[in-house]
């Protein structure tokens, strides 16, 4: 409320208040009487102000909140990208460690060390054992980064999970303003 309107409340109540200090016959109640009445005035004057800074005071929480809202929700949406960018590296690794996976069953471990036996050379042997454990680090590379693309993905769903609750709770905080 501003400046004027305030003053002008405060005239009103007080003439309302002079008003119910005149008798039936218009004549002027007693200076205690007055007194008492300009008391009143002055106390509801005062309870108005009150009230009016409480009001800016709430006024101004709002605001507050409105804008943390605003800023978790655009919060949420960054979270919520690297989410999807986590589960598409998910899928990714998936594929790669179900790729490694039926390579190796494919190929069985039996079939490895034939092709071990079957060198005919110690360098032959030396490339086929260095193939086998290039294959099986590629194996563990893809196990690590299922793994690593899954933790990846339940961080980003605890952020977005954890932002809601505090847009839900203030939210609330200002449905109550």
């Amino acid at each position: 409320m501003s400046l004027r309107s305030r003053r002008a409340l405060r005239a009103l109540i007080a003439s309302a208040l002079v008003a119910t200090a005149l008798g039936a016959g218009g004549h002027l109640a007693s200076a205690a009487d007055l007194e008492t009445l300009r008391k009143r005035a002055q106390s509801i004057a005062e309870g108005v102000g009150g009230l009016e800074q409480e009001l800016a005071d709430l006024n101004l929480r709002r605001d507050r909140l409105a804008r943390k809202i605003a800023a978790r929700s655009a919060e949420i949406g960054v979270i919520e990208s690297e989410l999807h960018d986590a589960e598409r590296a998910y899928e990714d690794a998936l594929d790669s460690y179900t790729s490694r996976a039926v390579e190796a069953y494919k190929s069985g471990s039996t079939g490895r060390f034939a092709v071990l036996l079957s060198a005919r050379s110690m360098d032959e042997l030396f490339a086929h054992a260095e193939a086998q454990a290039e294959a099986a680090s590629l194996d563990a590379d893809a196990v690590r980064d299922l793994a690593d693309a899954r933790t990846e993905a339940e961080l980003a769903q605890r952020r977005i999970d954890a932002r809601k609750q505090e847009l839900l709770a203030a939210n609330a905080e200002v449905e109550a303003i």
